[in-house]
């Protein structure tokens, strides 16, 4: 029973030291496994023995379901990158640039002893050009920004994106106008009528009509 005393012990001491969720797993699923190892050992004479496989077996399944949690954290926290990443993609380099000039302002304001509420008017008429990422809120702490005036700009609606219209250059050429005379006709003159006259002549002493 010592020696069971002792293995209980090392899994107890495993399980609150473990930082994931598949070493703290482990260490539970063998905490119960040997309680129930225990029970059955008990039954068939062989408390100690109980204890120890299902220690083992306990482990092994509680290993197995905090490796799977580990996963699930880890897919969640992809998942969070990738819309951070989206969200910075969204952004057009006009909004970042207006998104930290008034981050800015609200941190130089928030060292120079401006009260709340006059920092939150300043960002409300201004108006905030994007929603605050998790980097922002992080960044605004750490500059000693208040709890009261993130909280309020993280529910702010960030107001419309200004686009920028480049006025185009349109130049109208005038199409080519090309003079097409047609076809040119010549009117031959009509000859005149032939003229005919009637006279005679002589042949060998006989007179001849023509």
């Amino acid at each position: 029973m010592r020696r069971l005393g002792q293995a209980l012990l090392v899994v107890v001491l495993a399980g609150s030291g473990c930082a994931t969720n598949t070493g703290t797993g482990a260490a539970v699923g063998g905490l119960l496994g040997s309680m129930a190892g225990l029970a059955v050992g008990s039954a068939t004479g062989h408390p100690e023995g109980g204890a120890l496989v299902g220690a083992a077996l306990g482990s092994v399944t509680g290993a197995a379901v905090g490796s799977s949690m580990d996963e699930q954290e880890r897919r969640t926290e992809a998942r969070i990158a990738a819309a951070e990443a989206r969200w910075q993609s969204q952004l057009t380099a006009q909004q970042i640039t207006a998104q930290q000039n008034l981050l800015r302002d609200v941190v130089e304001m928030t060292r120079s002893g401006v009260a709340d509420e006059t920092i939150l008017a300043h960002v409300r008429a201004v108006g905030l050009p994007a929603r605050l990422s998790s980097e922002q809120i992080i960044y605004l702490k750490n500059q000693g920004v208040s709890d009261r005036v993130i909280q309020e700009m993280v529910r702010m609606t960030p107001r419309p994106a200004t686009t920028v219209v480049t006025p185009t250059t349109v130049i109208y050429e005038r199409p080519a106008v090309i003079y097409d005379p047609g076809p040119i006709y010549v009117v031959e003159p009509v000859p005149p009528p032939a003229r005919f006259s009637f006279g005679y002549y002589y042949i060998g002493g006989r007179r001849c009509w023509h």
